[in-house]
């Protein structure tokens, strides 16, 4: 319920437009590919397995890197290997949060910076995370 929650409240507060995998067949990494082609989106937002297997599997990352700016990702880890070899490529994001407050305000680098700050996050001082 809180995804279907933030989803909505994205869509309408981010001016984005969720596209969401059909709910009786698991999304794979494989089916990427398709959603790129048939849709203009510029990021994703996927399962820490999906980063792994992009980051391990050349011609997926090249078809991912070419139609996409950026990926995110968040309930678990990716391995500094595949996720170096996704940032130096594109934009990759941890994204952290909880049940329920939703994901933190983040802060992001702007310009060049370091591809290998991926594995990161830098809470807003607003949030007054100690």
């Amino acid at each position: 319920m809180a995804g279907m929650f933030f989803t909505a409240w994205l869509a309408l507060h981010c001016a984005i437009v969720p596209i969401c995998p059909l709910p009786n067949i698991p999304p794979t990494v494989q089916d990427l590919p398709e959603v790129i082609h048939h849709t203009d989106i510029d990021w994703a937002f996927l399962a820490p397995s999906m980063i792994e297997e992009i980051g391990k599997t050349p011609d997926l990352l090249d078809v991912v890197a070419s139609r996409l700016r950026q990926l995110f990702f968040a309930g678990g880890s990716v391995s500094r290997q595949h996720g170096d070899t996704i940032a130096r490529r594109m934009g990759l994001y941890q994204v952290f949060g909880t049940s329920e407050m939703g994901i933190w305000p983040l802060i992001a680098p702007v310009g060049e910076h370091d591809y290998r700050d991926w594995a990161y996050v830098q809470v807003h001082p607003a949030v007054a995370v100690q």
